[in-house]
């Protein structure tokens, strides 16, 4: 210690390689902890890619199973949508054979662009009816009607209208 004037003050005399020791240890210990919080974050995310990368890999199956199924039923599914004029979204490869419709792809599907294309024109109106039933209702109403094939010729096809939702729940 040392008596200046009025008050006394402490001066500390540490050497150098001990304070470039503790300063050394001091930053070691930081950058530690910074790599080993990176490294957490790492691994963290490399775990939650990979659980969605499989997520996405078990949906892509599914729907392709689900594609299969859709397709591989022996009646004709189509998926309409539910304000008039009722376009056809979707037409299964059964639907698009029935109806002598060229398919858009492997998927199936169809070229036909309306209910109106593939009802006969005078059981338009009742078939119609039924579907702006089953769309307000919720309910599964039976139809039959006479369909017209790409080449004009007719057949009867019965069958069940349903309002179902999509992915997004509309």
């Amino acid at each position: 210690p040392l008596l200046l004037e009025s008050d006394w003050y402490l001066i500390s005399i540490i050497p150098k390689n001990v304070v470039d020791a503790q300063t050394t240890h001091i930053l070691t210990r930081s950058l530690a902890l910074i790599v080993s919080i990176l490294a957490g974050i790492a691994l963290l995310a490399y775990f939650y890619l990979r659980h969605a990368r499989r997520a996405n890999e078990r949906l892509r199956r599914q729907a392709d199973y689900i594609g299969h199924l859709y397709n591989a039923v022996p009646e004709g599914i189509a998926l309409l949508t539910v304000e008039r004029p009722y376009r056809l979204l979707e037409l299964n490869r059964e639907g698009s054979r029935l109806l002598n419709a060229p398919a858009n792809g492997p998927g199936g599907g169809s070229q036909v662009r309306s209910l109106e294309e593939i009802l006969y024109l005078e059981d338009y109106k009742r078939t119609a009816d039924l579907f702006r039933e089953a769309i307000s209702s919720g309910r599964k109403i039976p139809f039959e009607s006479r369909m017209v094939r790409a080449d004009g010729s007719l057949f009867w096809a019965s069958g069940i209208a349903e309002r179902v939702l999509d992915q997004d729940g509309k």
